[in-house]
């Protein structure tokens, strides 16, 4: 006898099918793979503005030793205070550009101070902050990492990756497409949450095929999943 077949069991072409016959779960899928490549694409600017801007300090630091040198010859021992000078002005001013990222007064928001994780847990518990998921804080929160790395400061990314990444997709939950079908369900929003925040942790690390579980645990305190 052959046994029967799990009930609940779909195969990947099943599934696909499912998804191709429901006009929802395609704009789901679109907006996840929006997501995506959006978050992405962030990670690297992320990664590559410090880079460009240490660059650009070393840069600095030679042009001003060397000029010293030139211009002073006499004084060709000072050169290496004047290079240690603009390193730390250069970094100084990184610096006071994160803090003012964090200022309203000078156009930044202070909800892009801190990790991100512990407020992303306290959204999926179900206490909504809608202004740290706002536009303005998405930009103060680029503006104050990116500035902070290049002054030299070790900062972990998982926390603002997670923050951006969840304030990206509330901003893409808000375009036409996705606004009455995603935008007005709270189940459905809380789920492309989710998943934004899974991807927040991918793009730090780099794993797209890590395990679900690790990628869903930092912000959802159930780590609730579904089989459908």
């Amino acid at each position: 006898m052959t046994p029967e077949p799990f009930v609940g069991h779909k195969s990947i072409a099943q599934r696909l099918r499912a998804v191709l016959l429901q006009p929802l779960r395609l704009i789901e899928a679109g907006l996840l793979v929006l997501i995506g490549m959006s978050s992405a694409m962030l990670a690297v600017l992320v990664v590559q503005l410090p880079r460009t801007a240490s660059g650009l300090r070393a840069s600095a630091v030679a042009a001003a030793s060397s000029s010293w040198v030139e211009a002073w010859p006499q004084y060709a021992w000072l050169g290496r205070p004047v290079a240690y000078l603009t390193h730390s002005a250069f970094s100084l001013t990184a610096a006071l550009l994160a803090l003012a990222a964090t200022l309203p007064a000078v156009g930044g928001s202070r909800h892009a101070v801190g990790s991100g994780i512990p407020e992303m847990k306290a959204i999926m518990s179900g206490y909504w902050l809608p202004r740290y998921l706002s536009l303005r804080t998405f930009i103060a929160k680029i503006v104050g990492l990116t500035s902070a790395l290049s002054a030299g400061y070790v900062i972990g990314k998982e926390g603002p990756m997670v923050h951006l990444s969840a304030t990206l997709s509330v901003l893409l939950m808000k375009l036409p497409p996705f606004a009455d079908a995603v935008d007005t369900h709270h189940t459905r929003k809380r789920s492309m949450l989710a998943a934004a925040c899974a991807v927040g942790v991918v793009s730090t690390f780099g794993t797209p095929s890590a395990p679900a579980p690790p990628k869903i645990e930092p912000t959802n305190p159930r780590c609730a999943t579904s089989r459908n």
